[in-house]
């Protein structure tokens, strides 16, 4: 009830109450929540314990992070290079950015801080809830040059649509390979408007014709 076990010992779940204020006008009403957080994991779900058990949530976005670093980092970049560094500060929340500068150069960084995981099982894969016992732990970061970023492409342009871009779905096992990339939103996108994307740009290629703004907009469309 006030503790879980963990590697073998109990580890006391700590309480603390945290205040959330209800509407924006400065006499709303507050309530008062009882919060029980396990150190190692982070905040029990409310309603989850039950004979026993309960779900905690461990997420990266629980830790301190630097975003505002990318941000101020973007402000002042003058190339690509600089762009793609100030990026490897975006820690939550993965996002398809990508850059280009005034020498025609280009970068995708779609940079995130990436869980390591100890050990990926078939039988316990993570997207689902995972027993807390201490087999299935984080053991650290993705490192940087582990994690997909390309600058000046082979193929002239970077494609990004929710799409594998790590390409570990192509063997229907996402589990197999040293790191989790994906997402359950990201495996329901089966590659459909990246293929399109993909065809739009190579037909404008094959023509030998130049891109417009209009062209991009009508792929954005399509």
């Amino acid at each position: 009830g006030d503790a879980v076990w963990f590697e073998g010992e109990w580890v006391p779940i700590i309480m603390y109450e945290e205040p959330f204020k209800i509407g924006p006008k400065p006499d709303a009403e507050v309530l008062i929540e009882t919060i029980e957080y396990v150190p190692h994991h982070g905040p029990i779900r409310p309603g989850s314990k039950t004979e026993g058990k309960a779900i905690t949530i461990r997420w990266n976005g629980l830790w301190p992070s630097d975003e505002v670093e990318t941000m101020l980092g973007w402000v002042y970049a003058k190339n690509v290079d600089e762009w793609m560094e100030a990026a490897n500060h975006f820690s939550i929340g993965a996002t398809n950015w990508v850059a280009g500068d005034v020498e025609g150069n280009t970068g995708y960084n779609p940079h995130v801080r990436l869980p390591y995981r100890e050990q990926l099982d078939p039988n316990f894969p993570p997207y689902m809830p995972l027993p807390g016992d201490g087999g299935y732990e984080w053991v650290g970061w993705v490192p940087n040059e582990r994690l997909p970023h390309v600058v000046n492409r082979p193929l002239g342009y970077v494609v990004t649509a929710n799409n594998d871009i790590a390409g570990t779905t192509i063997d229907n096992d996402l589990l197999n390979d040293a790191e989790y990339y994906q997402s359950v939103v990201n495996v329901g996108q089966r590659g459909y408007r990246a293929g399109r994307i993909t065809e739009r740009i190579q037909e404008k290629i094959d023509q030998g014709e130049k891109f417009t703004l209009k062209d991009m907009s009508d792929i954005q469309a399509d």
